[in-house]
């Protein structure tokens, strides 16, 4: 979660790229250029795919 004027102070950061989850709705103010999100849909719809199932959910964070 990004605070009031954490845009700016990102972008003026040496950090290279900040990569989020869209599990949390970012709009107070403009998104930094350097963030980056990354969706969670398909993996919760495989989480809840497995669970219907009855399979393993912790295979999913296997690498």
């Amino acid at each position: 979660m990004l605070t009031a004027g954490s845009a700016a102070r990102i972008d003026a950061s040496p950090i290279k790229e900040m990569i989020v989850t869209d599990t949390i709705e970012y709009r107070f103010e403009p998104a930094p250029k350097k963030l980056r999100v990354v969706s969670t849909a398909k993996l919760f719809a495989q989480a809840i795919n497995n669970i219907h199932q009855q399979t393993s959910v912790s295979k999913l964070f296997e690498s």
